[in-house]
């Protein structure tokens, strides 16, 4: 928690009130033996600060805040929580309360696969395997990718999504501190992420927030960091294929996106449209080929990786 935001809430809601929730947090962490991650500490700390500054004040809600058809299941848990409330705070939450704090668990994110991981139904989280398995499928059609294939970004959207939906779909807000870097790093990744909303909107019926599109894109953009060899490349050479195997050996080494998929003489450049590629390797000075080609030395130096890292 930054130290503005401390300042911020103390000022707002009452240091009693903000030491009393970060208090309450570390119960669960200690009795679960987890760790929240830590946009969900915040969002915790700030939103169960706000609860308990309400109810002292009597401001308390009154009716039902969670649907009968939604069954989060974090009873067992929350009467472990408001029991510890109470006893910190001195006051007593009502069952509407309860459903508020029900909510807030439900919305942050943990670090580890235990009780509190598993409280989720079993129901709900084959639901959120459903869904994640749509998203990327979906994704990796728009991004030509296959991206369902990837076991380390399946978890981490089925770790992901459960929360987020609930969040989404009763307004809780995580905010994402990498929001500013993520737009300028995968601007594109997290442009095209946007279309993900209409799963938002199907399955609770609301818009995410910027903030829950970022964290979507810093997971793909990740993996597509991470997937190797999924720029396919032609290597165009002028003195024969075996020195070109060697230029192509030096590419695939150096950079580890790019998959050479054919090496072509000067002579057999009228084959090239018979393979299928993204991009142009050349080493014969001005081959031009639409807008894919790039120009390379048999050296492969420094400024060639950077003008083929840049192509990819």
């Amino acid at each position: 928690i930054s130290v503005e935001d401390q300042e911020l809430w103390i000022n707002n809601f009452g240091q009693d009130n903000f030491e009393k929730s970060v208090e309450v947090i570390h119960y669960i962490e200690e009795t679960y033996g987890i760790a929240y991650t830590d946009y969900s500490f915040k969002m915790l700390a700030d939103y169960l600060c706000i609860q308990l500054f309400r109810v002292r004040m009597g401001n308390v809600i009154t009716e039902d805040i969670i649907p009968e058809d939604e069954n989060i299941k974090y009873s067992d848990i929350v009467d472990k929580v408001v029991e510890k409330f109470s006893s910190l705070s001195k006051c007593n939450l009502n069952e509407y309360e309860k459903q508020y704090i029900e909510i807030l668990l439900a919305s942050a994110s943990v670090q580890s696969n235990t009780d509190l991981y598993k409280a989720i139904s079993s129901d709900k989280e084959e639901k959120a395997k459903e869904i994640s398995g749509e998203m990327l499928e979906y994704l990796s059609e728009i991004l030509n990718i296959d991206l369902t294939s990837n076991e380390l970004l399946k978890i981490s959207m089925e770790n992901f999504v459960p929360s987020s939906l609930i969040r989404t779909r009763y307004g809780i807000e995580a905010t994402n501190p990498f929001l500013g870097d993520i737009r300028e790093m995968y601007s594109g990744i997290f442009a095209t992420t946007f279309t993900l909303s209409k799963f938002y909107e199907k399955y609770c019926h609301a818009s995410p927030t910027e903030h829950e599109m970022s964290f979507l894109a810093l997971y793909f953009g990740g993996a597509m960091h991470r997937n190797q060899k999924n720029v396919k490349a032609i290597l165009i050479g002028t003195s024969g294929v075996a020195a070109a195997s060697i230029v192509a050996g030096k590419i695939e080494d150096k950079i580890e996106e790019v998959k050479i998929v054919s090496i072509l003489s000067s002579e057999k450049i009228a084959e090239i449209d018979e393979f299928e590629f993204d991009i142009v390797l050349s080493m014969l000075p001005g081959f031009e080929y639409e807008d894919k080609v790039v120009n390379i030395s048999p050296l492969v130096s420094n400024n060639d990786i950077k003008k083929i890292k840049d192509a990819c």
